[in-house]
């Protein structure tokens, strides 16, 4: 996925920007996720 897939859908341009997580522990997902979004939605643009 990391190393193909995303790469490979992000070249194409057509289906916006996409990333690539893994959750390892089935108890702590609901609080990485929300991490994962919190730190895509407090992100600045580029300069």
């Amino acid at each position: 996925m990391r190393s193909y897939w995303v790469p490979g859908v992000n070249n194409l341009g057509k289906f916006g920007r996409w990333t690539f997580a893994e959750f390892r522990s089935v108890f702590d997902v609901d609080k990485d996720f929300a991490d994962l979004i919190t730190s895509f939605t407090t992100r600045r643009p580029c300069t």
